[in-house]
Formats: structure tokens, sequence, C-alpha cells
């Protein structure tokens, strides 16, 4: 779709729509979705071979963007919420910016930039407005280490970590940064 790339908040929600994201997902069903609307999505496996990541390689996926085949690529890690994190940070880049782009760990997890824009837009798109709703801050535990099983549900219907659950609920004002720092 034409987005505005300086409302990542409102790409995020006609992206979401134009896909036909459901309320539960999982890696294979995002993936699903993204190579309907007409993007490639590889996933790396592994594999012996001269075409992999190499162990040592921070990189955790690339978006390489043709009008006619836009490519993502998503580096297979242990957890599949990283990987469907990495799938719609890319997918931020070809939407939002229309141009390619290699990113490594660190870059999803940066604040400035075409990165921040990205970042946002994934989390945006996963757990959108709506989603938060339903999640109750009078049962949130006081201790931060039992924050993964307060959220355990919603992690696992949306295929999101808790830190990107928790990073929307205190873009949205309702947890505190410090809250969020102890937690990461």
């Amino acid at each position: 779709p034409d987005l505005d790339p300086r409302d990542v908040q409102s790409a995020a929600w006609r992206v979401r729509s134009w896909l036909g994201l459901r309320d539960e997902n999982t890696f294979d069903s995002y993936r699903t979705a993204v190579e309907s609307a007409g993007v490639l999505v590889v996933r790396s496996m592994g594999y012996a071979g001269s075409w992999q990541f190499p162990q040592e390689s921070p990189v955790a996926g690339f978006s390489l963007h043709f009008e006619q085949c836009p490519v993502i690529v998503v580096r297979k890690q242990e957890f599949e919420p990283r990987q469907v994190f990495t799938l719609f940070h890319e997918l931020g880049h070809l939407v939002l910016h229309r141009s390619s782009f290699i990113d490594n760990d660190e870059d999803l997890f940066d604040y400035q930039g075409r990165e921040r824009d990205a970042n946002r837009f994934a989390g945006l798109a996963l757990v959108p407005e709506p989603f938060l709703d339903q999640i109750e801050d009078r049962s949130r535990p006081k201790n931060v280490s039992l924050y993964d099983d307060w959220l355990r549900a919603y992690r696992e219907r949306w295929s999101v970590s808790g830190e990107v659950i928790l990073r929307r609920l205190m873009d949205v004002g309702r947890l505190d940064r410090d809250q969020y720092e102890e937690y990461r």
C-alpha cells in the first residue's frame, strides 16, 4: 500500500489490514500473509553449504527492495518470536523506506532513524492497541521476573516476546521505563 513513512502508527495498522492478519498467529501464518501480499520470505535453516549465515555473524535478517519481487530473509533462531519480530522489522523497511537493509542484532534494539521506524512499525503491527486493551494492568506482578508468566497467553497467541508487549505498554504510558529496563 501507499504509506506515509512519517506516520508509522497508521502505516502499521494499514499493513496489518492489508495482510489480513488474524488475532492469533505463528511465524508461519505471518509468513503466509506476507508472501500472499507479494513478498518472498526466506528463513535460513542452518544447513551446511556456502549460502548460510556463518555462526559468528550478527546478521538477524535483511530485506531487498525490488518492485516486482521484494525479498525478506530471516535468520532462523532458537525463539520463534524473535524471528517474527525480525520479519516485521524487515517488512517495515520495505513498506516505509522502500529500500534494502541488512540488520544485525543491535539494529533490532536501535532507537534512531530508520531502524527506530522499523522497530516501531514491527511493534505496532504485531501488538496493535486493541491487543493491549486485553491486558489487565491490575494483574501485573510487582516482581518483573514474573512478567513473562503474566503475559504468557498473549505472547503465545500473538507469537511475540514479552519484551515486545512491554515495550508497547511503555509506549502507551501503561508501564514505566524503569520497569521495562529492569525487565530487560
